[in-house]
């Protein structure tokens, strides 16, 4: 079914298309997975750690795999007090932006263009372009004052400038995204395969394109001085001082790979400090960085 309407801020009309689907088979609503951490999940969770004694992770001596014993502990517990679920996602309505005398400026607008589509006068066409423009002035004042009271009322101002502010973005995206990339005369779509592909590019390319350059004949002269002028020594850490630089985290609720958000490590931060210290010793001990911490 096809209707064609008025796009009220163009001086062109639109169409509008619509597609019945009597296939029924396929629900119509987005489905997510993810964990619920709620306040009744959180604190089962930091229950469940609290009888942990952390005894594989302990008992490893390298930092690495302590590391992984940690985090199968910790998923272990998640899965029991934050497992993840299905959520049906519903699309939320946008507010509109509308009052009596926007109303009465478009249709004063729609009624002006009309009249100089029947006539093609002149003086018609100024007048409807000047509807027109009150028209928009006034649709442009209700959207900043929209957006005006939206940061009033926001109890984060920072936080609700930057939702407006990507929104707008988002409207403005034109949608360019990768999907294919050929690399030797082969076709790459696995999006995965893509980014380590640019990610290894632009890490080597500064030594690939050095490797090709001829070395000038001219002996430059070494002005640096090899001598070591220091060392650098690190001190065990300990509780106090984990627990000191948990608490100064922001309590924050997005999480990366591992799942674990600074709202979640400071509530549990009794339970955590001492596999945390345990892990961070041994790291600095033996100079190696757990590998699944090491994300491009």
């Amino acid at each position: 079914k096809a209707t064609v309407i008025q796009a009220y801020v163009s001086d062109h009309t639109g169409q509008l298309c619509s597609i019945y689907d009597n296939d029924k088979s396929q629900p119509l609503t987005t489905v997510i997975e993810g964990r619920q951490f709620s306040n009744r999940n959180i604190l089962l969770l930091k229950h469940l750690l609290q009888k942990e004694t952390w005894k594989d992770e302990n008992g490893q001596e390298s930092a690495e795999s302590s590391y992984d014993c940690f985090m199968e502990t910790l998923t272990y517990n998640l899965n029991i007090a934050c497992p993840n679920i299905r959520k049906q996602i519903s699309k939320k309505r946008k507010p509109q932006i509308y009052d009596y005398e926007l109303k009465l400026k478009r249709d004063s607008f729609l009624k002006a263009k009309e009249t100089y589509t029947l006539t093609g006068s002149e003086q018609n066409k100024i007048d409807a372009n000047i509807k027109k423009k009150e028209y928009d002035l006034h649709l442009k004042h209700l959207r900043k004052q929209r957006a005006a009271d939206f940061i009033k009322d926001s109890d984060n101002k920072s936080k609700a400038m930057w939702k407006l502010i990507n929104k707008e973005r988002s409207n403005n995206n034109c949608g360019n995204e990768l999907y294919k990339l050929n690399v030797n005369g082969r076709t790459i779509e696995n999006p995965a395969t893509i980014t380590d592909h640019l990610n290894s590019f632009f890490v080597n390319i500064a030594n690939d394109s050095l490797a090709t350059l001829k070395r000038p004949d001219v002996e430059v002269p070494h002005t640096l001085d090899d001598s070591i002028l220091g060392s650098l020594f690190f001190w065990p850490t300990d509780n106090k001082e984990v627990s000191k630089i948990i608490k100064t985290m922001k309590t924050k609720h997005s999480a990366g790979p591992d799942e674990l958000s600074p709202a979640i490590v400071k509530t549990c931060e009794e339970e955590l400090v001492q596999p945390l210290v345990n892990i961070i010793n041994k790291s600095l001990e033996q100079g190696i960085f757990p590998s699944k911490l090491k994300l491009a």
